[in-house]
């Protein structure tokens, strides 16, 4: 199955896209295909599951875009994974088995504000382990996950190498600056594409 068969989002709902996005790193679940050919997005809270269609506009809007093409790997993993956007972001190379095809989910990095604020408060990451054994779970990897995973590791050998958090490196979402992408920088662009398309 080509990846923009698969990845889709209509015109009538990009809109809506962002508030589902911004969820995601709570209520999302993958849904695999019985024959492990597709999958769906459900909404674990509400049961709303973007549609291939949806998929498909998003997916195909950034692959044809020249302003956001760099993002299409990544999404390429969060939407064939189904990972929340802090498992997203705490991937290592290390959660991922090419030979096995498959991804380790058992950790995540949380995003937050430290320090006092009279001295400036200042913002940071920091590794999260799951809060139950149900959030540690190993998930296929699926050709087009496979595929955006490689195209990431030759990316990546063009960038510094990944900062360390909390004794954890080899990060694979990672900006030029080899500092993890945070889960801002991720809805920011997911803003921006939708802004893009609806414009």
């Amino acid at each position: 199955i080509d990846a923009g068969e698969v990845m889709s989002f209509d015109a009538y709902s990009l809109v809506g896209v962002k508030n589902y996005w911004y969820r995601m790193p709570s209520a999302w679940t993958l849904e695999v295909s019985a024959d492990g050919t597709s999958w769906t997005l459900v909404d674990a809270v509400g049961g709303h599951a973007l549609t291939l269609e949806q998929q498909r506009a998003f997916m195909n809007y950034m692959s044809e875009s020249p302003f956001f093409v760099n993002w299409l790997d990544l999404f390429t993993v969060m939407l064939g994974t189904g990972c929340r956007i802090g498992e997203i972001c705490g991937l290592r190379w290390d959660d991922v088995d090419f030979k096995e095809k498959m991804i380790s989910i058992n950790h995540g990095l949380v995003y937050y504000l430290y320090g006092e604020e009279s001295k400036g408060r200042k913002c940071g990451f920091q590794v999260s382990l799951p809060k139950t054994e149900a959030g540690i779970r190993t998930i296929p990897m699926l050709p087009q996950v496979e595929q955006a995973l490689r195209n990431i590791k030759e990316d990546n050998k063009h960038k510094p190498i990944p900062e360390e958090i909390d004794g954890m490196g080899n990060f694979i979402f990672i900006a030029d600056t080899g500092r993890v992408f945070t889960p801002r920088q991720i809805n920011d662009a997911i803003d921006r594409i939708v802004k893009n398309y609806n414009k």
